[in-house]
Formats: structure tokens, C-alpha cells, sequence
């Protein structure tokens, strides 16, 4: 029994936590080395898309023919600087809803790869100066991370293995209670009435990224979305108790 514990606990922790941390850590980190290569970009006027490229016109002259700049999409990284001075990466689908108008910085990067820029400050410095202080702050690019999705999926089918393995077991409640929970722990924190609990921890961790203290701010967060799990937990084994083992 306690090697199916220790089984069921190191699947959850290794799909659920480690591996989504991970990546999420290195493909941060790949970001942030990104941004501070962002350097004397090019001011320019995202113009259209053509033939799947999208063009941008140079504020300043470049040559006699004055021809637009043409960025090939699987060579280019897309950023976008909002009003409150966040900076997020666009996935390619992203570029078509954005206005022929905008403002950008182009920044060539070698080999022909470029890096894009899109944002609203009235004067190229100013958004320069915003990358700068995300750099000097930590603050990588925001962007979904693909593998955590297929971590979790993985996780939760071998999970539900050891369930059904369980079940064929004689004497297995307790691991079966416990398999049954591990399926479903990503979706814990969303389950009322934790859910209110994880609201205010993606509050608190939404705020750190602007804020000073930032590590403060994230282990709070991260103390209270672990409140939020422990008391699903604890409701989920008090109902089971009841209905699946009756407590005498």
C-alpha cells in the first residue's frame, strides 16, 4: 500500500507541479534573455499582411526605394507592449486582429531572425524604456505553456490507471479514494468552495507581477491557493467518508 501511495503522490507531483514548472521556467527564461536583446529597434507602422507576411513601414526612410520591412512569421518573435506596461508574446493568428496603423519596433537579431514589438507610446524611447525596466525587473514575456496542458493530461490518465487498478483490489478503499483525487487534482483549486480561495490567489499573483515586492506577494498567493486545494480536499474525503465508507 504504501508504494501505490507513494506511486499515486509522485505522479501527481512530477505531472501537476514539477514538470508544468519547469518549462514554464525555461521557456521564462528564453524569454527574458529575448527581451534584452531588444536594442535600438526600428520605429515603424505595422502596414498589412500579404501572402501571410506581415509588412511594416518604416517611420524613417531607409533607402531611395523606401520599401516596406516584410517579416517572415516563422522567424520572427511577436511582442505586444499594453497601456499598463506589460509586455505578452502573440501567437501568429494573433497578428491578423491587430490594426493596420499600429505602432511597432522592428529589431533585427541576425541569421534572419527579427523580433516585433507592437505598442501604443507616443514615442519609440518610451516603449524602449518599458522593455528596459521589464528586463531589470525579471518580468518575462507572458505566454500559455503548451506542455503543461499534455503534462496534465498524462498525469490524470495514469492516475485514473491506477484507479481502475485499484478497484480491482480487495481492500484498496484508501488507495482508491486517494487515485480518484489525484485524477481530478488540477481541477481542485476551480471546485467551490475553494474556487473563491483560488480567485484571490490569481489576484495576488496577477498583482505581483507589477509590484516591488513581488516574491512576497507570490508566496502569499501561493499560500492561499494551497488553502484552496487543502479544503476540497478535506471536504471531497468527508463526503466519501460518509456515502462510500460509512462512518459508524
Amino acid at each position: 500500500m504504501i508504494i501505490r501511495i507513494a506511486l499515486i503522490a509522485g505522479v501527481a507531483m512530477l505531472a501537476y507541479v514539477i514538470v508544468p514548472a519547469v518549462t514554464s521556467r525555461v521557456a521564462s527564461a528564453r524569454r527574458l534573455r529575448l527581451l534584452s536583446r531588444l536594442k535600438n529597434g526600428i520605429p515603424c507602422t505595422f502596414a498589412d499582411i500579404v501572402d501571410d507576411t506581415p509588412l511594416f513601414k518604416p517611420d524613417r526612410p531607409r533607402g531611395p526605394d523606401d520599401a516596406p520591412l516584410s517579416l517572415a512569421p516563422a522567424r520572427t518573435a511577436f511582442l505586444l507592449l499594453d497601456k499598463t506596461g506589460r509586455i505578452r508574446s502573440l501567437a501568429w493568428p494573433e497578428i491578423s486582429a491587430i490594426l493596420a496603423g499600429t505602432t511597432a519596433l522592428v529589431y533585427p537579431l541576425g541569421d534572419g531572425r527579427h523580433a516585433c514589438l507592437f505598442h501604443e507610446e507616443l514615442r519609440a524611447q518610451d516603449a524602449e524604456k518599458r522593455v528596459a525596466a521589464a528586463v531589470l525587473g525579471g518580468f518575462a514575456p507572458e505566454r500559455p505553456d503548451p506542455v503543461k496542458p499534455i503534462s496534465v493530461a498524462a498525469g490524470a490518465f495514469a492516475e485514473f490507471v491506477i484507479l481502475v487498478d485499484a478497484l480491482k483490489r480487495p481492500d484498496s478503499d484508501a488507495i482508491a479514494v486517494l487515485a480518484l483525487l489525484a485524477v481530478f487534482g488540477k481541477a481542485l483549486p476551480w471546485c467551490p468552495p475553494g474556487l473563491f480561495l483560488t480567485l484571490a490567489a490569481t489576484s495576488i499573483a496577477r498583482r505581483a507581477r507589477g509590484e516591488q515586492k513581488s516574491r512576497r506577494l507570490e508566496t502569499v498567493g501561493l499560500l492561499v491557493g494551497g488553502l484552496a486545494v487543502a479544503l476540497n480536499v478535506a471536504l471531497i474525503l468527508f463526503v466519501i467518508a460518509r456515502v462510500w465508507l460509512p462512518i459508524p
